[in-house]
């Protein structure tokens, strides 16, 4: 927090080996989303958004946290 220095939270260093992972991973995500229609993609999209903006206040509150108001 630039605001009082408080730290709030500690994210740790990702190592090759994670980076690694988590793009294998995303590969492997890949096959099956390729293989939905627009509208079945469309619908997926759209669920995320609804639980995203369901988070809008807990994500408000971390950035505002982060930035030190």
């Amino acid at each position: 927090n630039p605001a009082n220095d408080e730290l709030f939270a500690e994210i740790p260093a990702d190592c090759m080996e994670d980076v690694d992972r988590a793009v294998t991973r995303a590969s492997v995500a890949f096959a099956p989303w390729r293989r939905l229609s627009a509208f079945e993609r469309a619908d997926l999209l759209q669920a995320f958004a609804g639980r995203l903006r369901a988070a809008i206040p807990e994500i408000a509150g971390l950035m505002s946290r982060e930035g030190g108001k």
